[in-house]
């Protein structure tokens, strides 16, 4: 009877002294997911999960540590056990989304956004999330409204407001979307993006000189920020400011000499100020850079028939009305037959 009482004691204290073991290896897995050494931690929640085979929480953790690698389906099949132990598991499923939004699986992180959300209602991180997972599908309509709700959960989100301020210019709505960028502003003072954009939706409303000046910022917190110099670039053109918007294709061609759009801007301007050889050269590397830019096709040849080069300069015509430019019909109809 003795022999199996110590027994039955010694059985307990293992257990005991295993289940404590598994916690001290969490402990120490936390402790180096706090210094961002994911490999370290995913080493000891490991040894937790083969000490106690069932520990929700190191199949949790593990999986953030995953994500911290880059290991995203690794990091889904730690929050799916997660959510098989505890089903009502708020933040593995919310991991597991953010995990699947990651690899683009937009519908699959939509899911479990939508599950976090149903178990806590109030889950601000949760609709912002699904409404990115939602843009990512070109569902506007849906990201609108899950990041209103987002921003009315947390106010002072200003991610949420400039997202919504991206959906709403994506649904046409310049007008809401300056508002929402503006607050993003005001909550942000260096968000760079969002003065950007506002900039963006200033010019689509025909506001230049806002738009001048939104860009103007962008650059001043972003002094290599490319598209701000081409954007400004084409507000200034749009006020006839020809001279003021040369350096500024300028720059975004010295900061970005891939891109074919600035060469085709700027190509634009020389043609404008009478630098009829120097638009051309603009417009052959912009069509190098990108053989169906419409655009460059166009101003190449309305340019070359400036400088009586008409048949090259039709051929050019002809190719952008094939690549959709109905307004190079006209030039044809015009000056080549």
């Amino acid at each position: 009877m003795k022999t199996v009482f110590y027994f039955l004691i010694t059985l307990l204290f293992s257990s005991l002294a295993l289940s404590q073991t598994a916690e001290e290896y969490l402990k120490r897995g936390l402790k180096k997911s706090e210094t961002n050494n994911y490999k370290g931690a995913v080493e000891n929640y490991t040894k937790a999960i083969k000490l106690k085979p069932n520990y929700v929480e190191a199949y949790y953790w593990r999986g953030r540590s995953k994500t911290g690698l880059g290991d995203e389906h690794g990091a889904i099949e730690d929050f799916t056990k997660a959510t098989e132990l505890k089903p009502n598991y708020v933040e593995a499923y919310y991991w597991r989304g953010f995990s699947k939004r990651g690899l683009e699986d937009y519908r699959g992180a939509i899911l479990d956004f939508t599950k976090a959300i149903e178990l806590k209602p109030d889950n601000a991180g949760g609709y912002y999330w699904r409404g990115l997972s939602k843009a990512g599908l070109g569902d506007k309509f849906g990201a609108t409204e899950d990041f209103t709700k987002a921003t009315e959960l947390k106010p002072d989100n200003a991610g949420g407001y400039y997202w919504r301020g991206l959906s709403k210019a994506g649904l046409g709505d310049e007008h809401g979307a300056v508002e929402n960028y503006t607050k993003a502003i005001e909550l942000k003072p260096n968000y760079v993006e969002a003065y950007y954009l506002r900039g963006k939706s200033k010019s689509s409303l025909e506001d230049y000189r806002g738009a001048i000046l939104d860009f103007t910022k962008a650059i001043e917190l972003e002094p290599d920020f490319a598209f701000a110099y081409q954007e400004r670039g084409r507000a200034k053109a749009q006020l006839y400011d020809d001279l003021g918007a040369m350096p500024d294709f300028t720059k975004a061609i010295n900061l970005d000499p891939n891109d074919a759009d600035s060469y085709t801007f700027r190509g634009s301007t020389k043609a404008s100020l009478g630098d009829y050889i120097g638009s051309i050269s603009d417009y052959d590397k912009a069509i190098e850079l990108k053989p169906d830019n419409a655009r460059a096709y166009f101003g190449r040849g309305t340019t070359k028939i400036q400088l009586d080069q008409k048949y090259s300069g039709c051929l050019d015509l002809s190719k952008a009305g094939e690549q959709g430019i109905a307004k190079a019909y006209e030039g044809i109809n015009l000056f080549c037959n």
